[in-house]
């Protein structure tokens, strides 16, 4: 019902058996953008929250690009992305497990 019927059907194609082999982190993305009302209780409350909307979403699409460049083993990575994107990645985790 959150997400449109292309990728429902990509997902269900994936055959994954949780939902993180199912979605790519761009897709997650999509999701939780496209559904902000339904997702910002988690994100901006809580121990762990996220100051805004804004400040979540730099730390999820950092994450994402940091994670895309290791996934496909790209060489352009920069000497701080590892320590930049660790921090969003356990706030991140925080959120959802709050």
């Amino acid at each position: 019902q959150v997400v449109s019927q292309d990728l429902y059907g990509k997902t269900l194609a994936r055959r994954a058996n949780t939902i993180d082999e199912a979605l790519t982190p761009g897709e997650c993305i999509e999701i939780i953008m496209g559904n902000w009302p339904s997702f910002q209780g988690i994100f901006l409350s809580g121990s762990a929250l996220f100051e805004n909307q804004r400040k979540f979403q730099t730390a999820l699409t950092e994450v994402s690009q940091y994670r895309n460049k290791v996934k496909h083993g790209r060489s352009d990575i920069a000497y701080n992305e590892p320590e930049l994107c660790r921090p969003y990645t356990e706030q991140i985790r925080r959120c959802m497990q709050s």
